[in-house]
């Protein structure tokens, strides 16, 4: 009876083992947490309704930013139809923003931005276009470690990051992608989804 007893536990705990194994196997690894790159550099600007805005009143959302201008020919458009996919995955009861500050402060009023807006569909409850002093916006740049525009008299393009930032709930950079890599784009919703979870 002993032995039958015994037989009947090694049974039992032969057959935990074997289900917690194959559960631990099956269990992926969790993915790195995103590095910490730096804290949003404080701003005020004005959106395309008119509004003030300042880094203030983005924390507690996830965000992605980008910089263009309203005239530029090439990867403005490009990063500016990155932004127009992104918004159209978020859910309507999702916080997450997306920001696109002009580096052309001085031809992008709010009026040119809110038209520029309506060229992709921005809803402004997601999506917010921002401008402001030539000044403040070169220091954003500076504090983001991207390079400042080349707006030289008589240039008719002017020279600007390409990438799309990260920045957390607290205002602190998680990552910089390249809008013209696909796959960086690529990973950005998944770091985005990751993030805002």
């Amino acid at each position: 009876m002993v032995k039958i007893w015994w037989g009947l536990l090694g049974a039992t705990l032969l057959g935990i083992s074997s289900a917690f194994m194959v559960k631990t196997l099956r269990h992926k690894p969790a993915e790195p947490a995103l590095p910490l790159m730096g804290d949003m550099p404080a701003f005020a600007l004005t959106d395309q309704s008119g509004r003030a805005v300042t880094q203030n009143d983005l924390k507690g959302k996830t965000w992605v930013v980008d910089f263009i201008y309203t005239t530029c020919p090439d990867q403005c458009p490009m990063l500016s139809r990155h932004m127009e996919g992104l918004q159209g995955l978020l859910p309507k009861e999702s916080t997450i923003q997306l920001v696109s500050i002009s580096v052309d402060p001085t031809h992008d009023t709010p009026a040119v931005l809110a038209q520029y807006a309506k060229r992709y569909h921005a809803d402004p409850s997601h999506w917010r276009f921002l401008t402001g002093r030539p000044e403040t916006i070169q220091r954003l740049q500076a504090g983001l470690k991207l390079a400042p525009p080349n707006n030289s008299p008589g240039e008719k393009t002017i020279d600007h990051s390409s990438r799309l930032i990260l920045v957390d709930a607290q205002a602190r950079v998680r990552g910089y992608y390249d809008a013209t890599e696909n796959k960086d784009v690529q990973r950005l919703v998944k770091d985005l989804s990751g993030l805002s979870k």
